[in-house]
């Protein structure tokens, strides 16, 4: 399973977090923010697929998951990362895989790269969707 979203504004300016909806909150990261879930620890890593960015490939970002209102967040350090080492622009794609428990490895895909508009088609004229696979791990 794979969550695609796209990048906002507020996703890249000063005092906002990253939020996630309830639909990638609860199918995706398994946080259940309107239960009262906790906050909790998570890793993001970077995987880079593009030469430019390959001297951060493997970059490791703890971080942390914390219910907000009617969405679930997490603190700015990825924000930071992509805004200022990626240059990140709104409309960019983020694709998340979890690699373990707690544990996520992120794509940065940016407009204008060959791979954008395959991902653009994943999202399919939405802001974010969450790919079932058909790969089961074992």
């Amino acid at each position: 399973m794979i969550y695609l979203r796209k990048l906002f504004t507020q996703d890249l300016r000063d005092g906002k977090q990253i939020a996630f909806p309830k639909e990638p909150s609860l199918q995706f990261f398994n946080f259940d923010f309107s239960n009262g879930d906790p906050e909790r620890r998570i890793k993001f890593i970077f995987d880079s697929e593009d030469s430019q960015y390959s001297q951060y490939n493997g970059k490791v970002i703890q971080t942390r998951l914390y219910p907000a209102g009617s969405e679930a967040r997490i603190d700015g350090e990825l924000k930071a990362f992509i805004r200022d080492y990626m240059e990140a622009k709104v409309n960019d794609i983020l694709c998340f895989n979890q690699s373990g428990r707690d544990a996520y490895t992120f794509k940065f895909i940016q407009q204008g790269t060959p791979m954008y508009s395959l991902y653009l088609k994943w999202i399919n004229s939405q802001n974010h969707t969450v790919v079932l696979n058909s790969i089961q791990r074992q």
